[in-house]
């Protein structure tokens, strides 16, 4: 028994191995109970026998007991706990761990690190071993280089502090090898990891890295018959690597030299959005410098996603995806996408296998047929009902079969939809058809269904933002005093203002600007340039998105959505803002801050400004869908306020004629500046849907889309006046 099951090495025979005659597939347990391997922390085995037809035939075979790495964390003798040279933590608090082994060309390698114990991503070591012949014997970063002989214990890294806790650093001189800078030390990336907002330990990457994952194609790490990829990573030439766990970015490094940190590149993309990837087929896409690697998916939707694989048959990517306890029930589920650097996409679940399951290729894949493609996969995990934290393995078999992203899963209630959060999303149906359940899609520029949180609404500052449903050309991201304040996900840091609800965002006054902006991607275009957290720097590594030019100057437009002014003062009263809120260069659609007894859709959002004056005293607590509506006209644009009351849709703008907010604003024809699509600023508000477009929607289109939203709000439990 054991934890952290990876059978993912996959040899041409099984020559090599314990049993010649068996499956030529090896793999590894963490903490095991392994009684030929008394005392030691992780093992290499052979799965040799495995059939769906006698699963009970099925065995595994010890092929190396590792005895370098005890299960003391000073082992070997030297280390005292440290997870890296000089750190401040003491015996007991790190430990070895080992993960996802891999063949390549006929050697096999595995991930070696140090592990805190009580988890967490705090600063660690992380190596790999390299064995040549099937496990037997071991060689870490240094003897590869120099060329020293192979150990069966597995070759340890040596650390030689004098003690535990900081101002012990390590000794060993192979651990820092100076004559080579550092190139072929025993680790090959020292203190990486740590808190991303800077509140831990710290690694030097101020990141949320923990290891490595062989991104998987065929047997003997090769491409597939048939394969059909194109993103950077053939397997003849280059071994590719998926930062997982909670991290998500990529690495690769040519076939002869994976243990030679020099030769590593790392996919660096910053003109990355939610549509777009630098072709990983392009050279510049892979950077040298391990700071400018970017995140390709939004690791903080998952607790941890493990290795993708490559499925021929489908022509796309495949990686299991963990959706740990927000609320609801731990579960293993899937993604998928057809190239390496996404978008990746959740395609499917199953609450009853146990999390982290690893896909195997080599045993257990059957092709039921190729046209359409249906393909069984198995699924190995750890089955941790047989001794409670590690158990036995836990195989699994799942159905690849085509199909659509659900846009609705709820029919099982919310322990069993999609990510186990309930309704996903409302299901927009965004067409140009008219048909009944639809909005438009004639000019949308971008639609936000602000229920497609991705986390839990128990967890008020898990809320990460919101992609663009419509054309994924944005993403909406809580911020608070620039968004270089407000990190979001699985840190648990203080939620300055913001907060997720059972239907969706909201801002409160709080002193720290709370707010929804668009930006072009859902995390730091890389790494860097997350870590530039600065005054100057504000937005954390995101690039703002701008308003596209449709909307800027003296535009035509329609902004809709669902709104609930909510109890409380606050010194602002603005649902969003077009532009940059200043007077003439902007639109906002505001209420009176203390009491909303005037709903407004201004020309600005402060200082002098001109605006149109419902009188409509917008009561606390009710949610309104409201679609305000801006034909250009010179400087007498046409504008409309379609509010939702009672099942009927009311223009509170209809014969209103601009008057001044104060003083004498300026008489211009407005004059839209380019800036980020805002949300009011500490204006006390719930938000349940966006919708923003280039033109004028017409009052026929307003109403088909007040009765397709209120039907979906209601199916989500929201009550539209």
């Amino acid at each position: 028994m054991g934890d952290t099951q990876h059978y993912t090495a996959w040899f041409a025979d099984a020559s090599l191995l314990p049993v010649t005659t068996g499956l030529p597939i090896v793999g590894m347990m963490n903490d095991m109970g392994d009684a030929a391997c008394p005392g030691s922390n992780f093992n290499i085995t052979q799965l040799a026998e495995f059939s769906w037809s006698a699963p009970r035939a099925s065995r595994i075979y010890d092929v190396n007991c590792m005895n370098g790495y005890g299960q003391g964390s000073d082992t070997p003798a030297g280390w005292y706990g440290h997870c890296t040279s000089g750190d401040n933590f003491v015996s007991g608090d790190c430990s070895w761990k080992a993960v996802m082994p891999f063949v390549k060309n006929g050697k096999l390698y595995i991930q070696l690190f140090r592990a805190v114990n009580a988890g967490g991503f705090n600063p660690h070591d992380l190596t790999m071993l390299e064995s040549d012949d099937g496990g037997k014997t071991w060689r870490n970063p240094y003897t590869v280089a120099y060329g020293g002989p192979a150990d069966p214990n597995g070759d340890p890294p040596l650390c030689g502090a004098a003690g535990g806790g900081s101002g012990k650093p390590c000794t060993d001189t192979k651990y820092f090898d100076a004559a080579h800078g550092g190139a072929h030390s025993t680790f090959m990336w020292k203190n990486v990891g740590g808190s991303v907002d800077g509140g831990g330990a710290g690694g030097s990457d101020n990141g949320e890295m923990r290891e490595w994952w062989i991104v998987r194609y065929g047997q003997d790490g090769n491409y597939p018959a048939a394969a059909g990829v194109a993103d950077g990573c053939d397997p003849t030439v280059y071994t590719c690597f998926f930062n997982g766990e909670a991290e998500g970015s990529l690495a690769r490094v040519p076939n002869d030299s994976i243990m030679d940190i020099s030769a590593w590149r790392y996919y660096s993309c910053p003109a990355i959005t939610d549509t777009y990837r630098c072709p990983g087929s392009d050279s510049s896409s892979w950077t040298s410098t391990y700071t400018n690697r970017t995140k390709i998916i939004k690791m903080r939707d998952y607790s941890y996603t493990d290795a993708p694989v490559y499925i021929k048959e489908f022509k796309a990517y495949l990686m299991t995806a963990y959706w740990k306890n927000l609320g609801h029930l731990d579960c293993t589920g899937f993604l998928t996408s057809t190239s390496l650097m996404g978008p990746w996409s959740p395609a499917g679940f199953n609450p009853a296998i146990e999390p982290g399951g690893i896909i195997l290729l080599g045993a257990g894949y059957t092709v039921v047929s190729t046209d359409p493609p249906h393909v069984k996969v198995t699924v190995l995990s750890t089955d941790k009902r047989t001794a409670g934290s590690m158990g036995a393995p836990l195989f699994a078999q799942f159905d690849l079969v085509p199909g659509r992203k659900p846009m609705l899963q709820n029919s099982e209630g919310p322990r069993y939809d999609l990510t186990g959060m309930g309704i996903v999303n409302a299901g927009y149906i965004i067409s140009d058809s008219h048909v009944t359940g639809s909005i438009p899609r004639k000019d949308i520029v971008w639609a936000f269904d602000l229920y497609d949180h991705g986390g839990s609404t128990t967890i008020s500052n898990n809320m990460n933002g919101f992609h663009d449903v419509a054309n994924g050309s944005a993403f909406l991201f809580p911020c608070s005093n620039g968004c270089g304040w407000f990190f979001t996900g699985i840190l648990g840091q203080t939620n300055y203002g913001m907060a997720l609800g059972p239907e969706g965002p909201s801002t409160a006054y709080v002193g720290y600007n709370a707010h929804l902006s668009t930006v072009s991607h859902d995390s730091p275009q890389t790494v860097a340039s997350g870590l530039a957290i600065s005054p100057s720097n504000a937005m954390n590594g995101l690039t703002p998105q701008n308003i596209p030019a449709a909307l800027q100057g003296n535009s035509s437009f329609t902004v809709a959505g669902v709104f609930r002014r909510n109890a409380g003062t606050t010194y602002y009263g603005t649902f969003w803002t077009v532009g940059n809120g200043a007077p003439g260069t902007s639109w906002g659609l505001q209420y009176t801050p203390s009491d909303g007894s005037r709903l407004q859709l201004g020309m600005g959002t402060s200082g002098d400004h001109w605006l149109y004056d419902s009188t409509f005293t917008l009561p606390a607590g009710n949610w309104y869908f409201i679609a305000c509506t801006v034909q250009a006209n010179g400087a007498t644009p046409v504008p409309h306020m379609w509010t939702g009351i009672g099942g009927a849709l009311v223009d509170k703008i209809a014969g209103v004629s601009r008057t001044a907010s104060s003083g004498s604003p300026s008489t211009a024809a407005p004059n839209v500046a380019a800036a980020p699509f805002t949300t009011g600023v500490e204006a006390n508000a719930s938000y349940a849907s966006l919708f923003v477009y280039s033109r004028a929607l017409s009052q026929a289109e307003v109403g088909l889309m007040y009765k397709t939203v209120k039907a979906k709000m209601a199916a989500r439990g929201v009550t539209l006046q």
